[in-house]
């Protein structure tokens, strides 16, 4: 799998496409080249949502568990796999669950976090 980014374009307080990445320079490459320091790179897990909508790093995910308990929480990247970071409970994005759902980003809506992380 060749791997997916997206970006967070700091300035613009907006989510940008990711085209190119020269890590070399250091730059990104949506319509014209962003630094590193300008954005906030995030990489897709590759898996999607019950509503077919790729869930990235940074995503504040609603899933359900075998047990039917829900969560939110936001998609990270810990111990080298992806997980659902809820606050008091870190689940695997694949693991015992039945349904996850993409709400929102961590940039563009953190009050879907308050109280929980």
């Amino acid at each position: 799998m060749i791997p997916k980014f997206r970006a967070w374009e700091k300035s613009l307080k907006e989510m940008i496409p990711v085209y190119n990445i020269d890590y070399r320079n250091r730059l990104i490459n949506k319509d014209g080249w962003r630094r590193f320091d300008e954005i906030v790179l995030m990489q897709s897990t590759g898996i999607l949502d019950k509503n077919g909508v790729e869930i990235f790093e940074g995503d504040i995910i609603k899933t359900t568990d075998k047990n039917d308990d829900n969560y939110i929480g936001e998609v990270r990247c810990l111990v080298g796999a992806w997980r659902i970071d809820a606050g008091s409970r870190l689940i695997e994005l694949w693991g015992d669950v039945c349904a996850n759902e993409v709400l929102g980003s961590v940039y563009e809506n953190p009050e879907l976090l308050e109280g929980i992380i």
